[in-house]
């Protein structure tokens, strides 16, 4: 049961921090370039993650779990900047 219950945890961080790197990547691109906000938005979503993240996640490393995804999503839109 705790397997689950640290499953669906992990699916809502994987939507949350998606919709969070796509709207601060999106404002932030706006007012520097791409890679920078890039940059900014993961250490964004870092901080509020380290900050917020032990109050919500029953995971016992609560970063294990928001880590690796924002990590992902830093790779990936760093990639979808430099092709452009």
């Amino acid at each position: 049961m705790k397997i689950l219950i640290y499953f669906i945890e992990w699916l809502f961080a994987f939507f949350i921090i998606w919709g969070l790197n796509y709207s601060l990547t999106n404002i932030l691109k706006r007012k520097i370039s791409p890679v920078m906000a890039s940059v900014f938005t993961f250490i964004i979503i870092g901080l509020f993650c380290f900050f917020v993240s032990p109050y919500l996640i029953t995971f016992t490393y609560p970063s294990l779990i928001y880590l690796p995804i924002a990590f992902f999503f830093f790779v990936i839109t760093l990639i979808k900047v430099e092709k452009v």
